[in-house]
């Protein structure tokens, strides 16, 4: 039997109202629209937490933030989830992850999350300008083991 492609889309910050499959009429998301109009889309989904790390491990979790234990970026996710990507490996998908913040997997889990391939700030090799404090958090981030330390003694 073949197995279904499965394609987990999540926009941050994103009105329903503005888009078409959920009844928007401005015709901004013909793409999104065509996806979700042959596959599954969610109409009853409520968010876990109100903070975007919270509520992306969440998802890729299906563990309210008190079992997970990501309430913030700065929080220690407990080692004993398991992730959809991991999940889907045990069943012969592979994962392919694209993130532009460091919510799924946060800074410092990429391993515990499992994806076959993630392109994340971390490794997009992309060239912006950024203020001084986004540099130099980016290059921390980048040294895992020295932000897992900061991320401890915060």
């Amino acid at each position: 039997m073949n197995k279904p492609h499965i394609v987990l889309l999540i926009l941050d910050s994103t009105r329903s109202d503005m888009l078409g499959c959920y009844g928007s009429q401005l015709g901004l998301t013909p793409n999104i629209d065509a996806l979700a109009e042959r596959g599954f889309l969610m109409r009853n989904h409520y968010s876990a937490s109100c903070g975007s790390a919270a509520s992306h491990v969440s998802i890729f979790t299906g563990q309210h933030p008190a079992r997970h234990r990501m309430f913030h970026n700065l929080c220690e996710i407990g080692r004993d989830i398991l992730p959809l990507p991991r999940m889907l490996k045990a069943h012969g998908y592979r994962s392919f992850g694209h993130c532009k913040m460091s919510f799924v997997p946060p800074v410092g889990y990429t391993q515990l999350f499992g994806f076959d391939e993630l392109l994340s700030p971390g490794n997009m090799g992309e060239k912006s300008r950024e203020s001084l404090a986004a540099a130099v958090m980016n290059r921390v981030r980048a040294f895992t083991p020295a932000y897992m330390i900061l991320k401890k003694i915060y």
